[in-house]
């Protein structure tokens, strides 16, 4: 809301301000009447998640795909008719719309913004979710007895869960050392839960959950909260408290990573060297992570330069891992040669008059792509 119309709603008689109010409300807009009057329920974003959206804004914005997104918003009602016309407008860049759509977001309420991380999960978006809320890790914890035997007896879960759930609420004594060493290394504790013991942690970034890994593997994590609880285990004649996760559980965080700078520069500057050098084939588009509306949109794209440009686009909007998935489709399919032009191994510069082109090695440019070299070489050579 502009200060323009706020200075001339406050010249205005009351009955306009009650006016204003009734078309908010009627506009999905009644985070607004809350600002304004301090009633309702339907709360501005919070400052946490809006701190979010702008500390991520420059990361997360290329990672938009917003045509897979604006149905979807505008179905749950998250974004309006006037949101959806000005994120579709034909001259707007993806990157521009997903700029747009984050701008958007950080002027709804909580509950849309809630909202819209749903929606990016549920559209194909999850290392964007992710790369906004961080990680949720779920494990569980096994008693263990003196006898180094697993101890199941529901009385006891459902006893430690609610001195667990207590303890970390109200950051007790006996956990302060463990959330010492999470909060550390950007992890906390969200959810304890029964079903032989659910924990659940949230990890800030990718590097959290690399430490969370660190800290579970070592057993580091398995003495901090044995230590923690000693007493209560003691009193059972139980001996330690052991995590378990499984590692698809980590593994499938570890692929929602973001695509690096370094892929997504390697897949955009090779556009014009592929448009004629790469074939986008049914077989080449079966071995890739693509949604429906991903893969209709490469297929229905005008001709097979725009197809290029628009897969090459729509894989660097997804999380690192598509970067090698790319590749090895590629190399399954025979299209060696555009596996070496993405990877930096050489590229090709623009035609020269004699009408050849002229190939450039990386000992020459810089030597752009070292590790990603070395991942092709293994897809190629094992």
């Amino acid at each position: 809301m502009t200060r323009e119309l706020v200075e001339t709603l406050m010249r205005k008689h009351d009955g306009a301000f009650d006016a204003f109010i009734r078309a908010l409300n009627n506009t999905g807009q009644s985070h607004v009447t809350y600002i304004l009057t301090g009633e309702g329920s339907n709360q501005p974003v919070t400052k946490e998640c809006r701190d979010r959206l702008i500390g991520k804004r420059s990361a997360v914005v290329k990672s938009i795909y917003a045509k897979c997104l604006v149905s979807t918003l505008i179905s749950k009602r998250v974004f309006s008719s006037h949101d959806q016309r000005r994120v579709e407008h034909h001259e707007l860049s993806n990157t521009e719309k997903g700029e747009l759509i984050i701008d958007l977001i950080a002027r709804k309420s909580q509950p849309a913004f809630v909202s819209f991380i749903d929606i990016l999960k549920e559209c194909h978006h999850e290392h964007v979710a992710e790369e906004l809320m961080g990680s949720e890790v779920v494990g569980q914890l096994k008693m263990q007895s003196h006898m180094d035997k697993e101890i199941r007896e529901d009385h006891d879960d459902k006893e430690l869960v609610a001195k667990m759930q207590h303890a970390f609420e109200n950051n007790e004594t006996e956990v302060k050392t463990i959330d010492e060493v999470l909060s550390s290394n950007g992890i906390s504790v969200t959810d304890i839960e029964n079903g032989s013991i659910i924990v659940k942690f949230r990890c800030r970034d990718h590097a959290a959950l690399a430490s969370l890994e660190n800290l579970y593997s070592s057993k580091q994590l398995d003495q901090l909260i044995t230590d923690s609880f000693r007493f209560w285990l003691a009193d059972k004649g139980l001996k330690a408290l052991c995590l378990e996760i499984a590692d698809e559980e980590l593994q499938r965080h570890k692929l929602l990573k973001l695509m690096t700078e370094e892929h997504r520069e390697a897949l955009l500057s090779s556009a014009d060297h592929l448009c004629e050098k790469l074939v986008i084939s049914d077989a080449l588009l079966d071995k890739l992570s693509l949604c429906p509306r991903r893969r209709q949109t490469i297929e229905r794209a005008g001709t097979s330069q725009q197809q290029v440009r628009t897969l090459l686009d729509i894989v660097s909007r997804q999380p690192d891992s598509a970067f090698t998935q790319l590749l090895n489709a590629l190399t399954t399919t025979e299209q060696h040669e555009a596996v070496t032009i993405i990877s930096g191994d050489y590229k090709y510069a623009k035609k020269s008059t004699t009408g050849e082109y002229r190939t450039m090695r990386t000992e020459d440019t810089g030597n752009r792509f070292n590790a990603t070299k070395t991942a092709v070489n293994i897809l190629r050579y094992g």
